[in-house]
């Protein structure tokens, strides 16, 4: 296998280290889209339902590029079967993250290799204060999507913070999902 030049001597925090055009770094253009799928072929009668996954969608916000493929901005992708027609469509997670980078147009919380860059000496020691009390982690929900015997649909990531109930039917971020158990406390 031919390896890119900046894989032949690879360093985790090299920032020249990209494959550009590659699909897997292709940021979502639209927000949020739905729309009938042409489909070659037939799809059965009897297919009937939503399929849903989330993943990095969204890998630019400012003049900021996500390095890792686990950091991208959470988009939510349904594909729904009904009599022999398929509708798909996705919509961007509407984290407390992507929010505040969308805002601010740069990085705001700590993705999965990513930390925001403090403005001078006491931001950053905000910023450690933030880290051991948990502010600073992202609610990026990009990793899961589990359906609860409730009937409510949650996003999840590698934080319990990243917890996010959405709308299955219209991809609509309804808020935070809240642990009620005491397990690990």
């Amino acid at each position: 296998m031919l390896l890119p030049k900046c894989l032949q001597s690879f360093r985790p925090r090299d920032r020249r280290c990209r494959w550009p055009n590659h699909v897997a770094w292709t940021s979502v253009r639209q927000e949020r889209w739905e729309g009938e799928l042409l489909v070659q072929g037939e799809i059965p009668l009897w297919l009937k339902g939503t399929y849903l996954r989330n993943g990095p969608g969204l890998w630019h916000i400012g003049n900021y590029n996500f390095r890792h493929l686990f950091d991208g901005y959470a988009t939510l992708v349904k594909l729904h079967f009904e009599n022999g027609r398929l509708v798909a469509g996705h919509r961007q997670i509407e984290s407390e993250a992507y929010k505040a980078a969308k805002k601010n147009k740069k990085l705001c919380f700590r993705e999965f290799s990513e930390v925001p860059k403090p403005d001078n000496f006491l931001a950053y020691i905000g910023d450690l204060a933030k880290l051991f009390s948990g502010a600073s982690l992202t609610d990026n929900a990009n990793t899961g999507v589990v359906n609860l015997g409730d009937g409510r649909v949650v996003c999840l990531t590698e934080t319990q913070k990243g917890s996010i109930i959405i709308d299955p039917e219209t991809l609509d971020t309804l808020g935070k999902f809240q642990y009620s158990d005491s397990l690990g406390v």
